[in-house]
C-alpha cells in the first residue's frame, strides 16, 4: 500500500522549503490555470510510459492530481515498479495554499 498526506501536510512541507518531488500528472492546461509552487508537470500517460525519466525510486515521490482519482491510479502503478509514491488526498480542489502559474 502506497502512503498518503493531505493537501494540508503538503503545504507544511514546501513552506518548510525543502526540495521536494512532486508531480502533477493533471493535463498541460489544467497546470497552466494553477499549481502547486514547485510541482513538474507529468500528465498521466506520459508518467506511466516513462516513469523512470521523471522519478528516482529511492526518493519520496508526492503525486496529485485535481481531484484525487488520477493520482491514486498512478500511486498504485508506480506501487508496484518499486517507486516510493505518496498520494496527495483530494488534489488540488482541495490544496489551500497559493498557486503558482
Amino acid at each position: 500500500m502506497y502512503k498518503t498526506i493531505t493537501t494540508k501536510e503538503l503545504k507544511s512541507l514546501i513552506d518548510l522549503d525543502e526540495p521536494i518531488n512532486i508531480i502533477d500528472v493533471r493535463e498541460q492546461f489544467e497546470h497552466r490555470t494553477g499549481h502547486v509552487p514547485g510541482s513538474v508537470n507529468v500528465p498521466v500517460n506520459t508518467l506511466i510510459q516513462g516513469a523512470s525519466r521523471y522519478l528516482k525510486k529511492e526518493e519520496p515521490n508526492y503525486i496529485i492530481c485535481q481531484s484525487g482519482s488520477r493520482s491514486q491510479l498512478v500511486c498504485q502503478l508506480l506501487l508496484r515498479q518499486g517507486y516510493q509514491v505518496i498520494d496527495v488526498l483530494g488534489g488540488h480542489g482541495a490544496y489551500n495554499g497559493p498557486l503558482n502559474r
